[in-house]
């Protein structure tokens, strides 16, 4: 995740910032670091069931608290009126895309962590879900 939102951050659109100023890459590094955080909250409900198992509609918890998070922090960096307190700027749908994609990371390699996981559960005779 930190080498992630640090890779976004160098590679971000825009001027460095001043101490205190907004800037592009500093708010794509915010998002990317809230999505890593969002998906990995989808990713870790489970030791090994993937996410997109018919099951995890049954507890939907987690969905629904990270539906939350995005919701609030669309209104963070899009909301004008509150960039001067949360230090953060408009994003373009291209920038938003690269945050989602970088953060999803996490969640890509969980769902193949867990499936070599459910593999290994099934060689060895066990009832991974």
């Amino acid at each position: 995740m930190a080498a992630g939102t640090a890779a976004v951050l160098a590679w971000a659109p825009g001027p460095a910032a001043a101490v205190g100023q907004a800037t592009v890459a500093g708010t794509m590094a915010l998002v990317t670091f809230v999505f890593f955080q969002a998906f990995n909250l989808l990713t870790v409900r489970h030791p090994t069931r993937s996410l997109f198992h018919r099951e995890s509609l049954h507890h939907p918890n987690p969905l629904v608290a990270t539906l939350a998070v995005v919701v609030l922090l669309g209104i963070i960096v899009e909301v004008d009126a509150l960039h001067g307190f949360f230090t953060t700027i408009d994003l373009s749908l291209g920038q938003w895309l690269a945050c989602v994609a970088v953060g999803s990371a996490i969640l890509w390699a969980g769902e193949l962590v867990q499936a070599l996981l459910r593999a290994r559960d099934r060689r060895r005779g066990g009832h991974g879900a």
